[in-house]
């Protein structure tokens, strides 16, 4: 472990988000709802393997605040650490936290502007998968904005090691990316994910291998071109969350526009066939990882602070990401003014509307469930993810200005089961 790179965290830390310091003084963490308990059990010895057939509809869930800050988790694949980054608005250092020790390091801190990326994930070797903006490394990057120009403007990269060079595979990206639980005896995995151009949405799929200290990706193809006719000819985009049903499908985000509404959905694609289906409906607004075992899904939803509204479908984006939902769906969205009074549930005005955490069915045949109870003070708790044990999320609370004495923002992790 590198102690320089450990210092460069926590003093950037101090010195950057004092917001977020103040937050961890607040007391009285209760919400009222008997969530939050001991951390008890959360960071035993993980198995390596997915819990075996957890109903998560009806399982004890407990939750625990791990860091005070962060964004953006993603587990190791011996569920042991989380590699995260500070924002999920903006490009900064990626980082990693040991469950155990709850010791923070910097894994890109000595690459200077280089090493400032918008999203980190493990690679079963132990290595990382990074999206970061194209001229990674230049002033441009440190005056890079959330908008949709640079969302454009991003690729894939490959870390070898904690402040290796950032190597680009060539392989314009955006949101998130699809990383498969299997791998092959060479090593290799498969990835996917969306790009977007100017006049299309793409969603790609490729094997990376490593070997000789350097990742490549090879038999790439493209499975969805939002260009193209497809069925149902609402789905207008891609972003990519997971491969299902044995590797068969890839699961993405996409917005659907019928011509009367807009919503975004969850949907899949068929990687032999190129068939597009639902992966579940809903009117909400509503992004899903699924859970290893697959009959679940981890939702981060607007189902409770837009329950009814005209626009729930998309109301959880904001008005930049509004515009880019009109340019590919063709439809008219709310004006301005519409934006700004928009208030179904009579708590909050305006778009942007927050997520809290759901668990839901696949096959429908149980009702959602509800994990956290923190929009209804304008809390937001999204970047959500599960681990590859099954037992156990991680997930982000951000507070976006709120106050919320009984909320405090940073990383948490959640555990279905009794506690041990």
């Amino acid at each position: 472990m590198d102690a320089a790179c450990i210092w460069t965290a926590r003093r950037s830390t101090s010195r950057e988000h004092p917001k977020r310091f103040s937050a961890m003084k607040l007391a009285g963490f209760a919400v009222g709802l008997a969530m939050l308990a001991s951390s008890s059990g959360l960071w035993a010895e993980p198995s390596g393997r997915p819990a075996a057939e957890i109903d998560y509809s009806t399982a004890p869930f407990r939750m625990t605040r791990v860091l005070g800050w962060g964004s953006r988790p993603d587990w190791s694949a011996d569920g042991r650490k989380l590699a995260f980054t500070e924002s999920d608005v903006r490009d900064t250092h990626a980082y990693e936290l040991d469950l155990a020790t709850r010791t923070v390091r910097c894994l890109t801190c000595r690459l200077g502007m280089a090493g400032m990326v918008t999203r980190v994930y493990y690679l079963p070797d132990g290595s990382f998968l990074l999206l970061a903006p194209r001229n990674i490394g230049s002033e441009d990057v440190s005056r890079r904005t959330d908008t949709i120009s640079d969302v454009m403007d991003q690729e894939l990269y490959w870390m070898s090691a904690p402040g290796a060079p950032l190597q680009p595979l060539g392989a314009p990206a955006f949101g998130e990316i699809a990383i498969s639980r299997d791998v092959a005896k060479d090593g290799s995995v498969r990835l996917g994910w969306g790009e977007l151009r100017k006049d299309r949405s793409l969603l790609h799929i490729a094997t990376l291998s490593l070997a000789n200290g350097r990742a490549s990706l090879s038999d790439g193809r493209i499975l969805y071109d939002s260009a193209k006719r497809h069925e149902p000819a609402s789905v207008t985009m891609s972003e990519a969350y997971g491969f299902a049903d044995n590797n068969r499908a890839l699961t993405f985000y996409t917005i659907l526009a019928d011509g009367k509404t807009v919503n975004g959905e969850m949907y899949q694609v068929d990687i032999a066939s190129g068939k597009l289906s639902s992966l579940y409906d809903d009117p909400a607004h509503s992004e899903t990882h699924l859970f290893p075992d697959e009959r679940y899904g981890l939702e981060e939803t607007n189902r409770s602070s837009d329950p009814a509204g005209a626009y729930r479908g998309v109301s959880s984006h904001d008005a930049g990401v509004l515009s880019f939902v009109a340019k590919y769906s063709g439809m008219r969205l709310p004006s301005p003014a519409e934006l700004a009074d928009y208030a179904p549930h009579g708590m909050l005005k305006g778009f942007d509307r927050p997520f809290d955490l759901y668990v839901v069915r696949r096959d429908g045949a149980a009702p959602p469930r509800r994990l956290t109870r923190f929009s209804e003070l304008g809390v937001n708790t999204h970047q959500s993810a599960p681990a590859p044990d099954g037992r156990r999320i991680a997930f982000a609370v951000d507070l976006r200005g709120q106050k919320a004495p009984t909320v405090q923002e940073g990383l948490y992790i959640g555990e279905f089961g009794p506690a041990n």
